[in-house]
C-alpha cells in the first residue's frame, strides 16, 4: 500500500463554500487512488498566498492550484503572478507534483509558458480541461497504481 500523500490546495477565493471546494478535492482524489492528508488539514484556513509554499518542509508531494477566479473577477495580474510564483516552485521542486485544477488557472498557465516561449516541468499535471485528463500521468508520476 502507498503511504499517504501530502496535499496543499492553494487557491483563490471561492464563489461558493470553500467547504465544497475542499471536500471535491479529497473527494476527487480518493475516487483516483490517491490517499491524501491535506495540509493545513481544515478547509476554513486553506493557503492564499503561493508563498505558503516556502514554509512546507518537507515540500507537499502534491499541490493543487486554483486561481481561476481571481483571473476573472479583475485581478488577472495577481492569479498570473500567482500561478507564475507556484510553476518556478515546480521546477526547483521536481518531485512534488503540482496538479492545474481549473480550466480557468489553465488558460493562466498557458499564459505563462508562452510569455517565457518554454514548456512545463514534467510535474505539472492538469487536472481537467477539454484538452485532456490527467490522472493516468499523475498516478505513474507519484508511483501510485490505478484505482480498483
Amino acid at each position: 500500500m502507498t503511504p499517504p500523500k501530502t496535499v496543499m490546495f492553494l487557491r483563490d477565493i471561492p464563489f461558493d463554500d470553500p467547504q465544497s471546494e475542499w471536500d471535491l478535492a479529497k473527494e476527487v482524489l480518493k475516487d483516483e487512488g490517491i490517499d491524501a492528508e491535506f495540509i493545513p488539514e481544515r478547509s476554513d484556513v486553506m493557503p492564499f498566498n503561493p508563498l505558503d509554499l516556502r514554509d512546507q518542509v518537507p515540500a507537499p508531494d502534491i499541490v493543487l492550484i486554483d486561481y481561476g477566479a481571481m483571473s476573472i473577477m479583475g485581478a488577472h495580474d495577481g492569479a498570473l503572478s500567482n500561478v507564475r510564483y507556484v510553476l518556478k516552485w515546480a521546477e526547483d521542486h521536481p518531485s512534488s507534483a503540482v496538479i492545474v485544477w481549473t480550466q480557468f488557472t489553465q488558460f493562466l498557465v498557458d499564459e505563462v509558458y508562452q510569455q517565457f516561449a518554454k514548456d512545463a516541468p514534467e510535474n505539472v499535471f492538469i487536472y481537467q480541461t477539454g484538452r485532456e485528463k490527467g490522472w493516468p500521468a499523475i498516478r505513474r508520476w507519484l508511483g501510485i497504481e490505478e484505482p480498483q
